[in-house]
């Protein structure tokens, strides 16, 4: 992984932690719901790649979650499909389980 590709991927794990904390954005007109924007994507194919990614690699849940820098609870809801990273975090998860 080259050293721009590490900052890009810090930059997108940073976003996941700020995105618990940070409160909720305020909608701007003309915007659709975070629920409906995403609908747009296939059901259920992150998760299917996400868990592909780890099983390829011979990753455990734990392994993986400290490969991203995320905790392992979170892995386990993604791959389930009960939650997904948004935003620049999901292009930064992308990125990494794409390389």
């Amino acid at each position: 992984m080259s050293w721009s590709e590490r900052i890009i991927l810090s930059r997108g794990l940073d976003a996941i932690r700020d995105s618990r904390i940070a409160s909720p954005l305020k909608m701007v007109f003309g915007t659709l719901p975070a629920h409906v924007r995403h609908q747009r994507f296939a059901v259920g194919a992150f998760p299917r790649r996400l868990r592909a990614w780890r099983e390829r690699n011979n990753l455990s849940q734990s392994e993986a979650a400290l490969k991203l820098q995320i905790s392992k609870r979170t892995l386990q809801e993604w791959e389930q499909g009960r939650a997904a990273p948004r935003g620049f975090a999901r292009t930064a998860i992308e990125k990494a389980i794409r390389a």
